[in-house]
């Protein structure tokens, strides 16, 4: 009769261990999503800021370089469209040329592509910050022991 309440009782310790390890790993895993929440970026952020501020969007996202690039592009069209300018006269009215709208659509379209690519360098940043503080990837399958015998654990971050 003792040994078996002995082993009963062991088998509760070892059981109540076990899921107090689960439990700090829980308080593990809520830490660092809690780091990752407060370390990501917004592309929303990064989308707005690029609109209204050549390469901002990008420095947001830390890199500098492409921001740089599309800045470029963006001051070409409009040196392209201030150098082709447009002249008025009241008898003919505005007359643009060929080369003033050409510029005028370099400088939008290359205001609109660096706001997409800004968000688009944002949601890269965060997937690789996740991974780096999770230490996996966003979506995984995991096995876990536990109490009740392993658990099969689907896990996917939008």
């Amino acid at each position: 009769m003792r040994t078996r309440v002995l082993l009963l009782a062991v088998a509760l310790l070892i059981s109540a261990a076990g899921s107090l390890g689960q439990e700090r790993t829980d308080t593990s895993e809520a830490r660092k999503f809690a780091d990752y929440e407060k370390q990501k970026k917004s592309p929303t952020i990064a989308f707005l800021l690029s609109l209204a501020i050549p390469s901002t969007g990008h420095a947001y996202a830390g890199r500098w370089p492409t921001g740089l690039l599309f800045a470029a592009g963006r001051v070409g069209g409009f040196v392209l469209t201030a150098a082709a300018g447009a002249s008025f006269t009241f008898s003919t009215g505005f007359i643009v040329t060929a080369w003033f709208s050409i510029g005028i659509a370099a400088t939008l379209i290359f205001t609109v592509w660096e706001a997409i690519d800004a968000s688009s360098s944002v949601e890269k940043f965060n997937k690789d910050l996740y991974e780096k503080i999770m230490g996996r990837d966003e979506s995984s399958v995991r096995i876990l022991p536990s109490i009740h015998g392993l658990q099969i654990q689907f896990t996917h971050s939008l």
